[in-house]
Order: structure tokens, then sequence, then C-alpha cells
């Protein structure tokens, strides 16, 4: 039975994942307009591929070295993957610097965001 439950809270928690985006299309799309929601997806899919380098699978490595060696090697993974993240962030901060890329010196233009935090601080 302890599984049914587990399964079934993991299930709902994916499902309003995967909700909350697709509910807050219509919403976005009349804020920010065709540009300024293209520009959003751009970023967000940047982001989500420079994640991949930034994370490096650390909470695998927690979980192995805990199944491995217990609760004595957990704070040590964790600090390095800390610092890991933390250099490999500052690096890529410069590279995008030296390179002066669009993330660097974006301007959203008419469709600011502004707004959008506007109403969303609104609907809170």
């Amino acid at each position: 039975m302890r599984i049914l439950k587990d399964s079934g809270i993991y299930m709902l928690g994916e499902i309003l994942t995967k909700a909350m985006p697709f509910l807050l299309l219509p919403y976005l799309t009349r804020k920010l307009g065709t540009v300024g929601f293209g520009e959003l997806s751009y970023y967000q899919a940047l982001i989500a591929f420079l994640l991949i380098f930034l994370g490096l699978s650390q909470h695998g490595a927690v979980a192995r070295y805990y199944y491995f060696y217990g609760k004595q090697a957990v704070n040590m993974i964790v600090t390095s993957g800390y610092l890991l993240n933390g250099l490999t962030s500052l690096l890529l901060i410069v590279v995008f610097i030296i390179l002066k890329s669009e993330i660097h010196n974006t301007e959203i233009g008419n469709n600011d965001l502004r707004y959008f935090g506007s109403d969303v601080s609104v609907i809170n």
C-alpha cells in the first residue's frame, strides 16, 4: 500500500509541474506578445542547456556515495558539488561577458518583463 501512496504523491507532483507552464501559456502570450514569448522560450531553452554543465549530476553522486559510504562522505560530496557549481557558474559568466553574448547585451524592448512581474505579484 505504501508504494501506491508514494507513487500517487510523485504522480501528482509531476502532473502539477507539467501543467503549470501549459496553464500559463495563454497569459504569457497575451502579456509578452509573440516576440517577447519567443525570447522567453529562447532563454528558457538556453538555461536548460547550461544547467546540464552546471549540475553535472550532483544528485546522483550524493545518492551513490550515501549508499556506499553512509553519512560520512555526504558532507564532502555536497561541499565539493557546491564549489564545482560555483566555479563553473563564474567561468560561464566570465565567458559570456568576454564574448559579449546576447545574454549579456539583451534588452526586451516594448514588451518589458517588468509588467509581467507586477502582474504575477498581483495574482499572488
